[in-house]
């Protein structure tokens, strides 16, 4: 596995207000699948803010695509 490059890497401030407010937005289901299974092989959470912030994330994409939270849960790859 190659180095994380800081300069390249996505980062959230989780303690500013904005990252905390809720939005509604449409997407077909397509679009929620193939965002959450890209999320799903490239998120890489540090911390624990950061992977709280990932689980109710994905718990909340799942919820939206009607997903068993049994049968899935985040950084897995269906059909292994």
């Amino acid at each position: 596995m190659e180095p994380i490059d800081p300069s390249t890497s996505v980062s959230v401030d989780l303690t500013d207000e904005d990252a905390n407010e809720e939005i509604t937005l449409s997407l077909t289901r397509g679009q929620l699948q193939l965002i959450n299974e890209f999320l799903s092989q490239n998120i890489q959470p540090r911390g624990y803010e950061m992977i709280a912030f990932a689980f109710d994330m994905f718990k909340r994409l799942n919820d939206a695509l009607g997903v068993n939270e049994d049968t899935q849960t985040f950084g897995s790859n269906p059909g292994e």
